[in-house]
């Protein structure tokens, strides 16, 4: 979906959908009127991902594997900015010829960042306002296998150069890092100046490797006040492939450690994760959900008893703690009594390439 409906977009807010289809087009759906409102001719190859930018421009990707072979996750990766009003679509970033295939993309709430990650692969930190790669992460930092930008403390308010007090600028994660052990903490060693010096240094000399292959005359858009605006912080949580949280804070092109949470036993593999009002949700391979209550100190799961769960999104407002479950069909989920309410059946096919 586009951004939320607020007093800025209020007058031209348009309920917009998009889908992705096997040939590399993108239908834009009017989901007020149920009619088709645009059409875009943007990848050479089926789209993977959608992710909303703001209410006119989004990001997409898509690749095309390089072997017919399951093992091999190689691929010819395609990322592209599309302009809605202009119909214009520009490639933001040149695929390498080694490597693996997009795994992850995830725009930040306040629309500064965005994360790319690839398969079994360190991610990259970008600037989304100037389309330029700000870091790409070390090798310390451990493989992500799901990754979900945290609201809260990124309010609009903070932009306009208000300073932000300490319990704004801590997360629920934070907040709940109470009841974390010293031994589950990141351990020292790992934050030592050096570390950080050789990391800043490994991460620069990607970069310019990268940008030495990038087309440089790329035209991104500006000219408005948030290009001029200093960074403001932003919030990540991921898993790890041991099913372990981490909580990561995010300004300018810096990465600052957080608290890292041990899996639950006997966790399996998290997929997918979802944040809300002090709620974590943990989608696992097995169809289970895993849920944090930060706030009650409280954790349950759920067997939802069907396949491996895709996706998972809450419902927009501030209170509503509904969850959108994607698996083989689509369930709507009340938080609070943890119970199916609606059903939707046969959307196997595109679920995964929907702009929700």
């Amino acid at each position: 979906m586009c951004p939320a409906l607020n007093s800025r977009n209020i007058l031209h807010y348009v309920p917009l959908l998009g889908a992705g289809t096997a040939t590399g087009q993108v239908y834009l759906f009017n989901v007020g009127t149920g009619l088709l409102e645009k059409q875009f001719n943007v990848h050479t190859g089926p789209v993977m991902g959608i992710e909303w930018v703001n209410s006119h421009s989004f990001l997409s990707y898509s690749y095309t594997l390089l072997s017919t072979s399951t093992t091999s996750s190689l691929a010819r990766n395609e990322l592209v900015i599309t302009d809605i009003h202009v119909g214009h679509s520009v490639s933001i970033r040149k695929s390498a010829l080694d490597e693996p295939y997009i795994d992850i993309l995830k725009v930040s709430p306040l629309c500064q960042y965005f994360i790319l990650i690839l398969k079994d692969g360190p991610f990259e930190l970008w600037d989304l306002r100037k389309c330029q790669l700000l870091r790409v992460m070390p090798k310390r930092i451990p493989l992500v296998t799901a990754l979900a930008w945290s609201t809260s403390g990124s309010g609009r308010g903070s932009r306009k150069g208000k300073s932000v007090n300490k319990s704004q600028a801590q997360s629920v994660l934070v907040e709940a890092g109470e009841e974390v052990e010293k031994d589950h903490l990141l351990s020292k060693e790992d934050t030592t100046a050096a570390d950080r010096k050789r990391d800043r240094k490994q991460s620069e000399e990607l970069v310019y490797n990268r940008q030495q292959d990038e087309v440089q005359d790329i035209q991104t858009p500006g000219g408005c006040p948030e290009d001029y605006l200093l960074p403001v912080k932003e919030r990540l949580v991921f898993t790890d492939t041991d099913s372990q949280l981490y909580y990561f804070i995010v300004e300018g092109n810096t990465l600052k450690d957080g608290i890292r949470i041990p899996p639950e036993e006997s966790a399996r593999r998290v997929n997918y994760l979802a944040i809300k009002c002090n709620h974590i949700v943990q989608a696992h391979m097995d169809g289970m959900l895993h849920i944090w209550d930060l706030k009650a100190k409280k954790s349950r799961v759920k067997d939802l008893g069907r396949r491996w769960i895709r996706k998972i999104q809450f419902a927009p407002g501030k209170d509503n703690l509904r969850l959108l479950v994607l698996t083989a069909q689509i369930a709507r989920w009340a938080r609070s009594s943890v119970h199916a309410e609606d059903p939707a059946r046969h959307c196997q096919s595109v679920g995964h390439r929907l702009g929700v």
